[in-house]
């Protein structure tokens, strides 16, 4: 995942306050002018580098956790699934407070 490019975001937001003082401007010839990506950005959809995504890692103690229920499923002899990891991983982000999940991909 690309980092953040503050020289991109400085150059955004430029164009974001020129089109908030005359609504009736070029917005193409703008972009291209400072060489900014016309589109969701100019719409005030945030940067998808910086998002976070759904793909979450467990922490340590939640990792523990997890490999501690694929154990289990071993030792009663059945295979875990992806969706009972997926299920389980997301219990436990879940009942550790975060609202978002693992990807469902």
């Amino acid at each position: 995942m690309a980092k953040l490019d503050l020289e991109e975001e400085n150059r955004i937001r430029t164009v974001i306050a020129i089109i908030e003082k005359n609504p009736y401007v070029n917005r193409a010839k703008l972009c291209r002018i400072h060489r900014v990506h016309k589109g969701r950005r100019l719409k005030g959809v945030s940067n998808a580098r910086t998002a976070g995504g759904h793909n979450k890692r467990l922490n340590t103690t939640q990792n523990e956790g997890f490999k501690r229920f694929i154990s289990y499923l071993i030792k009663i002899g059945q295979n875990p699934t992806l969706n009972e990891l997926r299920y389980e991983a997301n219990w436990i982000l879940q009942h550790s407070g975060d609202n978002h999940g693992v990807s469902t991909a």
